[in-house]
C-alpha cells in the first residue's frame, strides 16, 4: 500500500504546470560553499537521499518566497565523473518541481540546490508504484548528528546514508545505541566518505533485529550531510539528522489508521525526564506521557492508543534530547524531524504536489491564543488565492489542500506547519521550513 506524505516536498504526481522543459546541457559543476559546522550554508539545500531510475521517479521541489534563481546539482560517484546540473527561475512567491530523471538518471542521485537567496526551501519526493518517500533537504549543520526512530527488526530494513557534497574528503565517527545500550561497531569507526560522493551502511546487517536504534555523527574532518532510509512490507520512509534540543514540535504524528510514535535519544551522562503533550483539533492533552529516558538511552514513546483520530506532539525535556516521529499501520509508513519552535511564516514546497490521495497541511498551535493563518498556493508561475483559517490556541488544524507546487503559511502569532498525503497505498509526514519574518 502506498503511504502517507507529510514532509514539505513535492511529487512526481504535481500538475502539469509544475513540470519543466527539457533541460538544457548541463552547465559548468556549481561548487556549493562549504559551511562551517553549526554554521547555515546560506541559500544552499544539501539533498543527501535522491533516486532516480525506471522503478523509481525522484523530483525536487524548490519554493521561495521572492524572485530566485536556482542551480541544480548532482554529482557524480565515479571518480572523475561529469556531475549533472540544470539551472532554473523560480518567480516568488512561488515553487516548483524538478523532474530528477530529466536531468540525471542512474539510480542514487543526491544532490544539491543553490539559490541566489536566502528565503529559499528545497526538499525531495520519491515515488514508486507502491511507495512514497519525501523529505525537506538541509541547510544547515549541526556540531553533533542525531538520527532517531530507526528499527531493524525482522522484515524491515534501515540503510544510514551519508552524503558528502564537498570537494574535500570527509571523515566521522559513528557511534549507535539499541535498547541494548551502547553497540559498539569498530567498522564505523573514522569512516570516510570521498569529496562529492556518498557511502551507505546496511544498518540491517550492521545491527540486526534491534527495536530501536540512535545513530550519533561526529565530524573529524569535513562534513557529511545524513540520512536514514527504513523500508518495510508495505512502504517506505526517510529522515534527515537534526541536532539536539529541550522542545521539539510536530505538527503531525497520528493521522487516521496511521498510528504514530516518538522516538527519543538522550545522549547525556545523566537521566531526562521528557513530557509529551497531545494537540489535537479539541484542545491540548498537557503532559499526555511523561518518561523518564536514561543516559544513552533510545526510547520508543508510543502513542497509537493516547488519543483517536488526528494529532500532534509538543515534546518538552529538562536537558536536551534527539526527537522523531515514526508512523506506520493501513499498509503505509512514515517519518519526519520536528521543529524546535513555532515561527511566524513557514514555506513548505511540495505540499500538494506528492501522491495521489488525500492532501493536506497541518497546523499547530501551541500557543496560548488563537491564530489566523494565511494560506497561498504557489506554483511555477507564482502564488495563487489565499485561504484563512483560524487556530484556536493549543490546537490542531487539518487543512485539505488540491494539487499544487507548495504553500506559505503566514501568522501574527507563532506556529507550526507540516503537510501530509494519505492514501491505500502509502502515507508520509513532512515537516515545513521555518521562514520566520525579521
Amino acid at each position: 500500500m502506498r503511504r502517507l506524505i507529510l514532509v514539505g516536498l513535492v511529487a512526481a504526481a504535481a500538475v502539469g504546470a509544475a513540470f519543466l522543459p527539457e533541460p538544457p546541457q548541463p552547465a559548468a559543476p556549481v561548487a556549493p560553499p562549504r559551511p562551517e559546522v553549526a554554521t547555515p550554508a546560506a541559500g544552499v539545500w544539501y539533498c543527501p537521499w535522491v533516486q532516480s531510475s525506471f522503478e523509481r521517479d525522484g523530483s525536487l521541489a524548490l519554493a521561495s518566497v521572492g524572485d530566485v534563481s536556482a542551480a541544480l546539482t548532482f554529482p557524480n560517484p565515479e571518480p572523475g565523473g561529469q556531475v549533472d546540473s540544470f539551472s532554473l527561475d523560480v518567480v516568488g512567491p512561488g515553487a516548483t518541481l524538478v523532474r530528477v530523471a530529466d536531468v540525471a538518471l542512474r539510480g542514487d542521485v543526491p544532490g544539491f540546490v543553490e539559490f541566489s537567496e536566502l528565503e529559499t526551501a528545497a526538499g525531495v519526493i520519491v515515488e514508486s508504484p507502491f511507495t512514497l518517500v519525501a523529505e525537506a533537504c538541509i541547510a544547515s549543520v549541526p556540531k553533533v548528528w542525531y538520527l532517531v526512530g530507526g528499527s531493524t527488526r525482522q522484515g524491515e530494513s534501515l540503510t544510514l546514508r551519508l552524503f558528502n557534497p564537498f570537494p574535500e574528503i570527509a571523515k566521522v565517527s559513528v557511534a549507535a545505541a539499541s535498547e541494548f545500550g551502547a553497540e559498539p561497531v569498530t567498522s564505523l569507526d573514522g569512516l570516510s566518505v570521498g569529496p562529492r560522493t556518498w557511502t551507505d551502511v546496511d544498518l540491517a546487517v550492521t545491527l540486526r533485529l534491534r527495536d530501536v536504534l540512535a545513530i550519533t555523527i561526529t565530524p573529524e574532518e569535513g562534513i557529511v550531510i545524513p540520512a536514514m532510509f527504513a523500508s518495510n512490507a508495505d512502504d517506505e520512509a526517510m529522515w534527515v539528522g537534526s541536532g539536539v534540543g529541550t522542545r521539539w514540535e510536530f505538527p503531525v504524528v497520528g493521522a487516521g489508521s496511521v498510528a504514530g510514535s516518538i522516538r527519543l535519544y538522550n545522549p547525556s551522562a545523566e537521566a531526562v525526564l521528557v513530557e509529551i503533550d497531545l494537540i489535537t483539533a479539541e484542545g491540548p492533552i498537557l503532559g499526555a506521557e511523561v518518561v523518564q529516558v536514561g543516559p544513552g538511552e533510545p526510547v520508543i514513546v508510543d502513542l497509537s492508543t493516547a488519543v483517536g483520530g488526528s494529532f500532534g506532539a509538543v515534546v518538552r525535556a529538562e536537558t536536551a534530547v534527539a526527537a522523531a516521529v515514526v508512523a506506520s499501520g493501513g499498509g503505509g509508513l512514515a517519518a519526519t524531524i520536528g521543529a524546535p519552535k513555532p515561527v511566524d511564516r513557514w514555506l513548505l514546497p511540495g505540499a500538494g504536489a506528492a501522491g495521489d490521495g488525500v492532501r493536506s497541511l497541518w497546523i499547530t498551535n501551541s500557543s496560548g491564543e488563537a491564530a489566523t493563518i494565511s494560506l497561498r498556493a504557489l506554483g511555477a508561475d507564482g502564488a495563487g488565492a489565499v485561504d484563512k483559517i483560524l487556530v484556536p490556541a493549543g490546537s490542531l488544524r487539518q487543512f485539505i489542500i488540491e494539487p499544487t507546487a507548495g504553500y506559505l503559511a503566514e501568522s501574527l502569532t507563532p506556529f507550526v506547519a507540516g503537510w501530509a498525503v494519505q492514501s491505500p497505498e502509502a502515507v508520509a509526514f513532512a515537516l515545513g521550513v521555518p521562514m520566520p519574518q525579521e
